[in-house]
């Protein structure tokens, strides 16, 4: 019977095999990607473009939803006025509204203001400014307390429309359907998005695994021939696929950061017009390193099946 000590060591030794092949496994791996190294980036383009698509669709989800969450005063009415209306009977009008109960505020935006507004969105000719006839009337944007019901907007609305000067009274209670749909339609689209471009990234990693099998098949045979273990001939390859994988998420993180510092203008011009907070702050440390993981796990995943499909050909030429 063996003692304590002798089985130890067998222990000892197992486990210091096993190192010396995982170390040894990632020393070849290594070699191999350096010295494809033009194929190692071109893969990891690839695998970061594929990911890059739904990892911004969730950052755009995850933002546009928090923003939604947090906007205030959500029911509204925009009151037109008539045209030629003077800046008196405006803040007559103006006062008239605000002591209406459940209003919370009321900004006013004069012809001049909107005519100027709307030069500054479109591509309108200069000389349209220069016209001293305005067609645009003025307007007053009514904010509601958050407490306030559809019920209470509609006799705001009807009430507002017996005012003098009041030319039309919009409702501004339909845009949060309206986003609420699209946030839906996003929704699943990221899920498509992610379904797609994760079995882009699994098979983009096992045509490059397939390479690497490729240039080492004369040994690969010899090596089952000789009855090594599956497990030993697909621990390069899985490293491989590992790297692959880590490099597609670094550059897919690196794409996603470009493509917001791209937009980010455009997107904090149109959060401040309409009350939303979007900047996409969900880019940390626990975004980057859940891509990366993700992205890693294809890249093993298509080394695992590029391997297995490897050795269920020799195990058909060895039958035949």
């Amino acid at each position: 019977m063996a003692s304590k000590t002798e089985i130890l060591d067998d222990r000892n030794r197992a486990r210091g095999a096993l190192v010396r092949d995982w170390g040894r496994s990632l020393k070849e791996s290594l070699i191999y990607l350096a010295t494809h190294f033009w194929v190692t980036c071109f893969v990891w383009l690839l695998i970061g473009i594929s990911l890059s698509f739904p990892g911004g669709l969730w950052l755009l989800y995850d933002n546009l939803n928090e923003s939604l969450l947090n906007v205030e005063n959500r029911l509204g009415l925009t009151v037109y006025l008539d045209l030629g209306v003077s800046d008196s009977d405006i803040q007559a009008i103006k006062d008239e509204i605000d002591a209406y109960q459940g209003v919370t505020s009321i900004t006013v935006t004069t012809s001049t203001e909107a005519l100027k507004e709307l030069l500054d969105l479109s591509n309108l000719p200069t000389t349209v400014a220069d016209n001293q006839f305005n067609p645009l009337p003025a307007s007053l944007n009514v904010r509601l307390d958050p407490s306030a019901t559809s019920s209470n907007l509609t006799s705001l609305r009807n009430w507002t429309l017996t005012l003098t000067g009041v030319s039309d009274v919009v409702e501004d209670r339909y845009w949060i359907e309206r986003n609420s749909m699209f946030l839906a339609v996003l929704e699943r689209l990221n899920i498509v998005g992610a379904l797609i471009s994760g079995l882009s990234g699994v098979l983009i990693a096992a045509t490059a695994v397939r390479l690497a099998v490729n240039e080492r098949v004369g040994e690969l045979r010899v090596m089952d021939l000789l009855g090594t273990p599956p497990s030993y001939q697909r621990k390069v390859f899985q490293f491989c696929g590992l790297f692959y994988g880590t490099g597609g998420g670094l550059t897919a993180s690196i794409v996603i950061v470009s493509v917001i510092l791209f937009l980010k203008r455009p997107v904090i011009e149109y959060g401040s017009r309409t009350n939303l907070t979007l900047d996409f702050s969900g880019i940390d440390a626990l975004f980057v390193g859940t891509l990366l993981g993700i992205s890693a796990l294809l890249g093993v995943l298509g080394a695992t099946l590029s391997s297995a499909f490897f050795r269920r050909k020799l195990r058909r030429e060895n039958l035949a």
